[in-house]
């Protein structure tokens, strides 16, 4: 079995090792995270969206968007 590597590492694709993520990059992946369980909701597979509530705080957009 592959070991994992810890969450604290950061990424390792797409830029430096180690870096966050940008604002807009997590948007995107929230939207497509609310939209898979929407339709999750939708065809009964889950009860609830658990992310339906979730967004990005305001501070963190001014602070790290372009």
């Amino acid at each position: 079995m592959p070991r994992r590597r810890p969450a604290i590492e950061g990424r390792t694709r797409g830029g430096k090792a180690g870096t966050g993520l940008g604002v807009n990059s997590v948007d995107m992946s929230l939207a497509r995270l609310k939209d898979a369980l929407n339709r999750a909701v939708t065809r009964r597979l889950v009860t609830v969206n658990v992310a339906s509530e979730v967004h990005i705080p305001l501070k963190t957009r001014r602070c790290c968007s372009p």
